[in-house]
């Protein structure tokens, strides 16, 4: 058999399996040829209809995510964080010559190391800075907790008048000016600015 008359044998092999497959479902469903091209499933309409009753609630899913994704964070600005804990005036090496008492609204501390140096007991802002016959030069700190510090017979300060100052910094040096009989460095704390209708407070509720 050559090629030609092979390939009209499939052709019409083909047609005839379609003829019989179709009128096996006009057999079984009682219909014509006509009747069995108007069912439903052929006509336009009613596929386009199946087409639109497909869900496609994931693509708007899919594009809340991406819209999500381009939204950019606005980030919060971070507030500035008061520091309002204390800190030693001098060096760890000290001593204390005199202690707190009624007469006596300070503790006068001395060193041992050599190491001059004071230190502001907390963050504030330098409300007094001047000399006077008694306390010699001093300083007053308006601290951020709400007491005032007063630093008494400096040498020298390393800060002035409505100067911003941190927990730690350096502030002058310890000295015996004023009304002191050897170098140390009188330290008091108030709950209001020094001896202006306020009271003392004990030092060392603090540490």
């Amino acid at each position: 058999m050559n090629k030609n008359k092979s390939k009209k044998l499939m052709k019409t092999n083909f047609l005839c399996g379609i003829l019989l497959f179709t009128t096996g479902i006009m057999l079984e469903y009682g219909a014509t040829l006509p009747d069995a091209l108007s069912v439903d499933i052929l006509n336009a309409d009613a596929m386009n209809l199946s087409f639109m009753e497909v869900d496609t609630s994931y693509e708007k899913k899919e594009k809340v995510v991406e819209q999500k994704k381009e939204e950019t964070v606005t980030p919060v600005p971070m507030q500035n964080v008061i520091d309002t804990s204390w800190g030693w005036p001098t060096s760890l090496n000290y001593g204390i010559t005199t202690q707190y008492h009624s007469g006596h609204p300070a503790i006068d501390i001395i060193v041992y190391d050599g190491n001059y140096n004071i230190y502001s007991a907390s963050s504030g802002v330098v409300v007094t800075d001047t000399y006077k016959w008694d306390g010699g030069n001093y300083l007053v700190i308006q601290q951020d907790n709400g007491y005032y510090a007063l630093y008494c017979h400096l040498s020298d300060k390393t800060v002035g008048l409505n100067q911003r100052v941190e927990k730690g910094q350096i502030i002058g040096h310890m000295g015996s000016t004023g009304l002191s009989t050897g170098v140390h460095l009188h330290y008091s704390i108030w709950d209001g600015y020094p001896y202006h209708g306020s009271s003392s407070v004990n030092p060392w509720i603090f540490y």
